[in-house]
């Protein structure tokens, strides 16, 4: 037996767009946006701090507006502003309820939920969403001076990441990181953050500006051999369009 449907927002739970509960048996998600939804169920491809940049929209900007959470309205503390916001989560969040009487991997848990998600985007909104490799403007990081940058690639040390009010610093600890650390702190920004560096490995440093003022970020990372600037690079981007059109 299996039980799978998508409902409105549930009002007896808390409006988190985080929630995810999971067992052996079941898949739940509460009160998640369509583009909540989509992010999780391609969240291998799309890291959740690109729900501002790394989405692609081919649809009327009144769909939009049902399917994207209003960031804008969000922790305003007017009342107005508040009482916009609720009456959006009201008629705009879901919960999605998957059972079964077996154990499921999570492939078969997700390829279900995927599944499931397809349909009932084509059937309420008449929409398709899938992810592809798009050329796109974006903010590059980048090897500005590759002698310079050698020296902090680290392999060695105790492995520690850290971060207060405009530092962060990481020893021993993966590069992308950093790309992650700089990725959450700019999501709100209209283009994507992009790793053009090629490297893979761990480096030690701490970076002292700003994350969101990335003018500041591209001084700071001068002095470890990098860079950040605009540029063109090749990202997974979802891409949200009316079902029947092509690519």
């Amino acid at each position: 037996m299996q039980i799978i449907l998508f409902l409105a927002a549930h009002l007896q739970k808390p409006y988190n767009i985080f929630a995810v509960s999971e067992k052996k048996q079941s898949l739940t998600l509460f009160n998640h946006s369509i583009i909540g939804l989509l992010l999780y169920a391609n969240r291998d491809n799309i890291p959740f701090s690109g729900m501002k940049n790394r989405i692609i929209w081919r649809i009327s900007d009144s769909l939009r507006q049902r399917m994207e959470l209003p960031l804008e309205l969000i922790n305003t503390k007017d009342y107005k502003t508040e009482s916009n916001l609720r009456q959006w989560k009201k008629s705009n969040l879901y919960c999605y309820y998957l059972t079964h009487v077996n154990e499921l991997g999570e492939k078969q848990k997700m390829d279900l939920y995927k599944q499931d998600l397809s349909r009932f985007l084509s059937l309420r909104f008449n929409v398709k969403a899938y992810v592809v490799d798009k050329s796109v403007e974006s903010f590059c990081l980048y090897v500005k001076d590759k002698t310079v940058f050698e020296k902090f690639q680290m392999q060695n040390g105790t492995p520690k990441t850290s971060s207060d009010v405009n530092s962060y610093t990481l020893v021993n600890r993966p590069l992308r990181n950093l790309i992650a650390y700089l990725r959450t702190n700019n999501f709100r920004n209209s283009l994507p953050i992009a790793d053009m560096t090629d490297y893979t490995g761990n480096v030690s440093l701490k970076l002292e500006a700003d994350p969101k003022d990335l003018n500041a970020i591209d001084k700071a990372l001068y002095q470890f051999g990098l860079g950040i600037k605009r540029g063109m690079s090749t990202l997974p981007m979802l891409i949200v369009e009316r079902s029947g059109s092509d690519e």
